[in-house]
C-alpha cells in the first residue's frame, strides 16, 4: 500500500506561499498565521508551519496569549522546539521594544498617560511583578528608570530608603511610582494604597514629591493622582 504525504508549504502554488506572498504584496497583506508560519519556518509531520500558527494562535488567544509565554512553555508545545521557542521569544521581545517609545531625554511628562504609552507595551506580557521609581527632573523629564523589586510583593518589600536613595542620589525634583499587576487587574489593593500613602508621606518629608503611582495591567493602567488618591 502507498501512503499519501501531507502536503508542505513547498507543495502549494506560489501565490499560495506566505514567504512569496510577502515579496509580491508586502506583509500588511499576510495573515496572522501566515507571519507566524514565516517566523516558524516548518511544521511537523502532521502539520505545516501555517497550520501550527493557526494553533497557537487558537489556544492562546491571539498574539497577546502567545507573547506570555515563557520558552519552557513554548518548548512544552508539540511542534515548537527549543530554536522555535527561542525565536518567537525574540519577535515578541523585538515587537515589545519597537512598540514601548522610549522616554526623550527633552520631553516632559504631563500625565499617567505619558508614562502608560511607554511602560504598557513593556509590562503587560509580564508574568512577574515589578516595581520602578522613575526619578525626574525639575521639568519632570525622566532621568532615570529605577527597578526596585522584582517577582515580590510590593507592599512587604519595598520600603521607603530603597525608593528615595535614588532620587537622593540623581538629586531627582520628584519621582513617579510604577508596578504590574500580572493578573491584569489594574484596580489597586489596600495594601498598594497604604505603601502609597507612606511613600508620599516620605517624599514631603525630603522635600521629594511622589507626583503619581501608577499600575499597569493588560493594555490599561490606572493612576492614583487621576483618581485623587495621591
Amino acid at each position: 500500500m502507498e501512503y499519501k504525504r501531507n502536503k508542505t508549504i513547498k507543495d502549494w502554488q506560489p501565490d499560495d506561499r506566505p514567504r512569496e506572498r510577502l515579496l509580491k504584496h508586502g506583509a500588511s497583506s499576510l495573515s496572522d498565521s501566515e507571519l507566524l508560519a514565516i517566523i516558524l519556518r516548518t511544521g511537523t509531520k502532521e502539520m505545516t508551519a501555517k497550520d501550527l500558527g493557526m494553533l497557537l494562535l487558537e489556544k492562546y488567544g491571539r498574539f497577546s496569549g502567545i507573547e506570555r509565554l515563557d520558552i519552557s512553555d513554548l518548548i512544552k508545545i508539540k511542534g515548537i522546539g527549543r530554536t522555535k521557542a527561542i525565536t518567537l521569544a525574540a519577535v515578541f521581545e523585538i515587537a515589545r521594544r519597537t512598540g514601548a517609545p522610549e522616554f526623550e531625554r527633552h520631553k516632559t511628562i504631563k500625565s499617567s498617560n505619558d508614562i502608560a504609552d511607554i511602560y504598557i507595551p513593556k509590562m503587560r506580557a509580564l508574568k512577574t511583578e515589578e516595581f520602578h521609581v522613575l526619578l525626574l527632573s525639575t521639568a519632570n523629564i525622566i532621568i532615570k528608570d529605577v527597578l526596585i523589586s522584582r517577582g515580590s510583593i510590593f507592599s512587604t518589600v519595598v520600603h521607603p530608603r530603597e525608593v528615595f536613595k535614588e532620587a537622593i542620589s540623581e538629586m531627582a525634583a520628584a519621582i513617579i511610582l510604577l508596578h504590574n499587576h500580572p493578573s491584569g487587574n489594574i484596580q489597586p489593593s489596600t495594601a498598594d494604597i497604604n505603601k502609597t500613602k507612606q511613600m508620599v508621606d516620605t517624599g514631603i518629608l525630603l522635600e521629594i514629591p511622589v507626583l503619581d503611582h501608577i499600575i499597569i495591567g493588560g493594555n490599561s493602567h490606572y493612576s492614583f493622582k487621576a483618581n485623587e488618591i495621591i
